[in-house]
């Protein structure tokens, strides 16, 4: 998985070294519904992957007293928004 990721992340990075002003507006409206179905499907990776950290106890083994907190710190984060993460990995798992 993290060859795949490492993948995408170079082509993304290659989408933004391209001047967007220069794209007809079709294609600009395409990029954008791109970009959408993109950041949606990542944002479901990640939580599947916060998911699977936490309950491996991930963050206790190395030494936070819980996701939240392991989160906060290894992705600069406030408490809240990594609290709603955990929190949606969870019910996306349970299907609540």
């Amino acid at each position: 998985m993290v060859g795949e990721l490492t993948q995408a992340e170079d082509a993304i990075a290659a989408c933004a070294d391209t001047a967007a002003w220069a794209l007809p507006e079709q294609e600009l409206i395409a990029a954008l519904d791109a970009a959408h179905r993109l950041e949606q499907r990542l944002a479901a990776v990640k939580l599947a992957l916060i998911r699977e950290l936490d309950g491996r106890g991930t963050a206790r083994a190395q030494g936070a007293s819980s996701t939240t907190v392991w989160l906060r710190e290894r992705l600069h984060l406030t408490i809240a928004a990594a609290r709603r993460l955990v929190d949606l990995a969870t019910a996306l798992d349970t299907g609540n």
